[in-house]
């Protein structure tokens, strides 16, 4: 069953800090940390070619004077150059990263108020799916500190099983103690 787009957001939320997981850490549950690497890795697949250009006239759209090139020939090779250099920029990450780039309250436009440059959308870009790799990771070491506290209690539960009885133990104690008072009669 795969994450919803809420789910990621409040996961990338909760887990895109890479932090240690300890004995004391409250876990996610297994089936929602495999949910959360699965998401992630949906989401880091690159995107089309057409979804790419999509993203690139989002972006240009987001922008007047950048649209005003296109209409101005002197400018208009110019302003293909640009769009190429965004699309190539685009096509390294997925599509739902690609949104997030050039979403207008919190993306790229929201950052930066001129023309962005290609390399802005990259260095945009690499944040985001850094903070996915983040949260991934995260979800892949609770998985193993939950597996381990699984572990961890079956070797105690394991223990508890073959250990003697409070009756048996305190004869034990009884039997250990007669011998050691004999061989301290014996030793007098």
């Amino acid at each position: 069953m795969a994450i919803s787009e809420t789910g990621l957001q409040r996961a990338i939320h909760l887990l895109g800090k890479l932090d240690e997981v300890t004995s004391r850490t409250r876990l996610l549950a297994p089936v929602d940390a495999e949910r959360v690497i699965a998401g992630v890795d949906d989401r880091m697949q690159p995107c089309s070619r057409n979804e790419a250009a999509t993203l690139v006239a989002q972006l240009v759209g987001a922008y007047p004077d950048i649209a005003m090139m296109r209409d101005d020939p002197s400018t208009s090779k110019d302003f293909a150059l640009y769009t190429l250099k965004l699309h190539e920029a685009f096509s390294q990450f997925s599509f739902a990263i690609g949104q997030a780039i050039v979403h207008g309250g919190t993306g790229l436009p929201a950052e930066n108020p001129y023309k962005p440059k290609p390399s802005d959308v990259v260095a945009f870009g690499r944040k985001l799916v850094a903070r996915l790799t983040d949260a991934k990771t995260m979800a892949q070491r609770h998985l193993a500190e939950s597996k381990r506290r699984r572990e961890e209690k079956a070797r105690e539960a394991e223990f508890e099983r073959n250990r003697p009885s409070a009756e048996e133990r305190q004869r034990q104690v009884q039997e250990a103690l007669g011998r050691f008072r004999e061989g301290a009669k014996a030793a007098w």
